[in-house]
């Protein structure tokens, strides 16, 4: 039986997940609102992953924004403003060099990609990617004379994503 939200908010670490009874577990908490985290020997762990990998970018945000506050308040005395933005999805040619993600996409792979691009358009609440001017014009504002008494923060720009 399944309990939806049952582990809503909530975190797991799932050993074993690659196959057996791990995989169920696993298959299971997220079914019912889980962030579950796999580990296992095997590289059936991989096939067993609901892809989108959330972890290391998330921790990234957070020291981005650490980084921000913290040099703010370090510079700040000899008139270094530190600022930074947090953008969303974002519509925008190609990449010329990949970040680490193969060429040849599996089926599995490309929905994962599938899966982040939908997450991202339904935390916006404007259900759309931004386009490259949208993006580049705060960047430039906080770069700006304009902006001369903003420092240490961080500016969401994602179509009202938080970021």
């Amino acid at each position: 039986m399944i309990f939806p939200g049952r582990f809503e908010g909530k975190a797991l670490v799932v050993t074993g997940a690659g196959q057996g009874l791990g995989e169920a577990v696993a298959t299971r908490a997220v079914r019912e609102g889980g962030a579950v985290a796999l580990v296992d020997r095997s590289e059936y762990v991989y096939e067993a992953a609901r892809g989108i990998q959330r972890i290391p970018y998330s921790a990234a945000k957070g020291g981005v924004n650490a980084l921000t506050a913290s040099l703010a308040w370090e510079y700040a005395e000899y008139g270094i403003r530190v600022v930074a933005t947090a953008p969303g999805g974002i519509e925008a040619p190609p990449r010329k060099v990949s970040r680490g993600t193969p060429q040849a996409q599996s089926d599995q792979e490309k929905a994962w990609f599938q899966a982040h691009v939908d997450q991202t358009l339904a935390s916006s609440l404007m259900h759309r990617y931004g386009t490259l001017d949208e993006e580049v014009a705060p960047i430039l504002f906080l770069a700006s004379d304009e902006a001369s008494y903003i420092t240490g923060t961080r500016l969401p720009v994602a179509g009202g994503d938080l970021g």
